[in-house]
């Protein structure tokens, strides 16, 4: 039998401009063995997995990892080439589940206007981790790294810390994009159609949250 392994890298954004635009963290590796020096990009536009603009540098209030242990640094970046995204890098030093994360917020505004949520899994995949508990976010409900072809996920859509009841769009990287329901006890229930990566996107409010992670076959 043809033996799968599946990782994932996980991403939150929450946007409150109204849904013109997704904004999303990509990693240039989603499951990277210990040690390994990954690419991490804040993306931006309506063609994911492909991003369109850079987001612009006075957007970014911060962008820092969460490793397993706890500890967390601040990552630094700078707007591609190409002027399509803002990249930087990040080593993932241990085994484990880290949360990456990068708040967007608009000049002037009081408040932060976006959250950006990943998780880069490591070797070790603990579903705990998955959930910062601040802001909105769309949070796995199983372990991502045992996800096949045509299994369920469940998500539920939370707003600091609690569940609320929302819309889930999946805009897999190839494939038609589907809408699910959740309720405050009732989570979404997302097909996992085929390997690849995919965009779920919620809203609340005027704001919106997305997560973005690759399940990965290898034979």
């Amino acid at each position: 039998m043809k033996k799968t392994l599946y990782a994932v890298i996980l991403l939150v954004t929450v946007w409150a401009d109204g849904g013109a635009h997704d904004y999303w963290i990509s990693a240039g590796v989603y499951n990277p063995l210990p040690g390994t020096e990954v690419s991490v990009d804040i993306c931006g536009g309506h063609y994911f997995p492909k991003s369109s603009f850079a987001v612009s540098e006075k957007l970014v209030n911060r962008l820092e990892v969460t490793a397993p242990d706890g500890g967390g640094r601040m990552l630094l970046t700078a707007e591609s080439e190409d002027g399509k995204k803002r990249s930087g890098s990040c080593v993932f030093e241990s085994t484990g589940t880290y949360l990456v994360q990068c708040r967007l917020k608009k000049p002037g505004a009081s408040e932060i206007s976006a959250w950006l949520k990943a998780i880069v899994i490591s070797g070790e995949d603990v579903p705990g981790q998955y959930y910062s508990g601040s802001g909105l976010e769309i949070v796995p409900g199983e372990m991502i790294s045992k996800l096949g072809k045509k299994d369920i996920l469940p998500v539920n859509v939370y707003l600091d810390g609690r569940k609320i009841r929302s819309a889930v769009t999946v805009y897999p990287e190839k494939g038609r994009k589907r809408r699910y329901n959740t309720a405050t006890n009732i989570p979404a229930k997302v097909k996992i159609r085929k390997p690849g990566r995919y965009l779920l996107t919620a809203s609340y409010k005027g704001a919106s949250c997305s997560l973005t992670f690759e399940v990965i076959e290898i034979e």
